[in-house]
């Protein structure tokens, strides 16, 4: 089919973890963009709620689901459910657009 399946091993194993996409969404496009109050309140949400629970998966193996599912953990805390979701988008939509930067 003219694949390389060897390639594409290669580059799964190569992905960048969430953590490491966390770290890089908080070092290239947060702390250059917004407020330094900001910056610590969406640093502070990753690490307290979304670091634990997705921080060793590759960041583009996560889905929406589970996503969702975090965002439902935390319902008896709907201010900071609703940041973090908007955070994580914001997350997700910043790496996609840097050069392979949720797949190595």
């Amino acid at each position: 089919m003219g694949g390389d399946p060897a390639a594409d091993v290669a580059e799964k194993r190569a992905a960048l973890s969430f953590k490491a996409v966390v770290d890089l969404f908080l070092e290239e496009h947060v702390r250059a963009k917004r407020k330094s109050s900001t910056a610590v309140g969406y640093a502070s949400l990753l690490a307290t709620y979304a670091a634990p629970a997705l921080g060793n998966r590759k960041a583009e193996a996560i889905t929406r689901a589970e996503i969702a599912h975090l965002h439902d953990q935390l319902k008896d805390k709907p201010y900071q459910a609703n940041r973090l979701l908007a955070v994580i988008g914001s997350l997700y939509t910043c790496g996609t657009t840097w050069p392979s930067s949720l797949s190595g």
